[in-house]
């Protein structure tokens, strides 16, 4: 277990961060390599931290896409080739069918206040 500082520089903890992904996803790339690398060595920049987070929690189920929907980064994220969406990335979940089925009446109304089920609509809060 690493125990570090709350006062730690924050260059600090995002190589500790960077080494313990590796060494939790085994990679077996030298971490020092790979953190003086252009576009990985800490700069204090925002999306720099974020895509190292995007990147370690790559199989970690939505936690990439809920940090690239709250911050808009890392920018490198773009709908794959063979994307179904007109080349655009989802910003919600549909409803799913159980609640058309057996809550149709709410699901109805929920629906029609949002204009659809559509995965392209975005929330209340971001319009």
């Amino acid at each position: 277990m690493v125990i570090l500082k709350l006062n730690c520089p924050t260059e600090t903890l995002y190589n500790e961060g960077v080494r313990l992904s590796f060494e939790y996803w085994e990679v077996s790339q030298d971490v020092t390599a790979y953190l003086a690398q252009d576009g990985v060595t800490y700069d204090g920049e925002l999306e720099t931290i974020i895509t190292q987070k995007w990147l370690a929690s790559f199989l970690v189920g939505f936690e990439g896409w809920y940090d690239f929907r709250r911050t808009g980064l890392p920018t490198v994220i773009v709908p794959g080739p063979d994307n179904v969406n007109d080349d655009r990335v989802p910003v919600r979940f549909l409803y799913p069918d159980s609640e058309q089925t057996l809550n149709s009446e709410n699901f109805d109304a929920a629906v029609s206040e949002i204009g659809a089920n559509d995965i392209n609509i975005k929330g209340w809060w971001e319009e």
